[in-house]
């Protein structure tokens, strides 16, 4: 729970401006390879078509709310994925519970077939957008070499057949290992009260 030595929360006041901030980070040790990236990837889309949806379109709580992953291999393999928004002061606390029951809902909930299908269609079409353009596939390349992969150079334009490969079963487990509600960080900034 928020608050303890594994999930350190922390509320600052500051500012006059009326509207709190709001950040939750995720992070524990991660294999760094292509089905995890992959994986972990697919999980924070989930997570932030939920988080659309609801926190957005049915609550109107917040105008924009993004789910961030980033990983790197060096100095060590490690994860973090950041959820942050700005909201009214007034529904933040609200907002924060409903953030969490939709990563317990991603965590918890199998998708369907029609999901899967739909999540793979939407990843490959990225993919073929990406591979137009030579800044993000000489950027893909770069990668490789700096993770020490530069063997593996191939795997840059092998992702058609990771996403094919890719099933429902394995995203709702990176969600389960990634947005691991034992081990996160949260920040609030609130305006200060007169």
């Amino acid at each position: 729970s928020c608050g303890t030595r594994e999930a350190p929360c922390k509320t600052v006041q500051k500012g006059i401006a009326p509207k709190s901030e709001v950040e939750v980070v995720f992070s524990v040790p991660f294999q760094y390879d292509d089905a995890h990236r992959l994986a972990l990837r697919t999980a924070a889309m989930v997570l932030q078509s939920r988080l659309f949806d609801t926190i957005r379109q049915e609550l109107g709580g917040t105008y924009s709310i993004t789910v961030d992953p980033q990983m790197d291999k060096f100095p060590r393999p490690e994860y973090q994925v950041r959820i942050d928004w700005t909201c009214d002061p007034a529904k933040t606390a609200m907002l924060i519970q409903r953030v969490f029951d939709e990563i317990a809902f991603v965590k918890n909930t199998p998708l369907s077939d029609g999901q899967v299908a739909a999540i793979r269609q939407g990843l490959l079409r990225n993919f073929q957008q990406n591979s137009q353009d030579n800044a993000y596939v000489l950027n893909q390349i770069a990668r490789r070499y700096e993770d020490g992969d530069g063997a593996d150079v191939a795997s840059t334009v092998n992702l058609p057949a990771r996403i094919a490969a890719l099933d429902g079963e394995e995203i709702r487990a990176a969600a389960q290992t990634y947005l691991n509600t034992d081990r996160y960080v949260q920040v609030t900034l609130m305006p200060e009260v007169p």
